[in-house]
């Protein structure tokens, strides 16, 4: 019995981590918007409407947020809502979805990441722009 209750107990564990955590790949912000994750504020206002390949991955419990998508932000769309800075300012997350998330934007990077336009928004997420490659990546620690 007690080993039904501790595998029981295992498996709930598991599954509210499911529960909590979720990763979506949409191939347009309408595709994204359908699933909710614009409403719900996931995907931040400043996304333009033309982003592609949107990739998303998020915890609900401590709001870690993972995006992104290939396209152009037009610096109008982030006057308000992101301030520009420089690499010394920007706090890099321990890891991402390893499948998508350059290892050039991790705290163990060793690289260059002079690549990248940065900017930090005002509900707390850093921005990492790659003009070359028209991609965006977009983060938000646990708060």
């Amino acid at each position: 019995m007690v080993r039904f209750l501790f595998t029981l107990m295992a498996l709930l564990l598991v599954g509210c981590d499911w529960i909590e955590s979720k990763e979506g790949h949409y191939p347009d912000m309408k595709a994204a918007g359908a699933t909710g994750e614009i409403s719900r504020g996931w995907i931040p206002a400043f996304v333009p409407e033309s982003a592609v390949d949107i990739r998303l991955k998020y915890d609900v419990e401590n709001n870690r947020t993972w995006l992104s998508f290939r396209g152009v932000i037009d610096g109008s769309a982030l006057s308000g809502a992101c301030l520009s800075v420089t690499t010394k300012n920007v706090t890099y997350p321990g890891n991402g979805p390893r499948e998508w998330w350059p290892g050039a934007l991790t705290v163990d990077s060793r690289g260059s990441k002079t690549e990248y336009e940065y900017y930090a928004c005002k509900d707390g997420e850093m921005l990492a722009i790659d003009r070359t490659k028209a991609q965006v990546f977009l983060w938000r620690l646990a708060k």
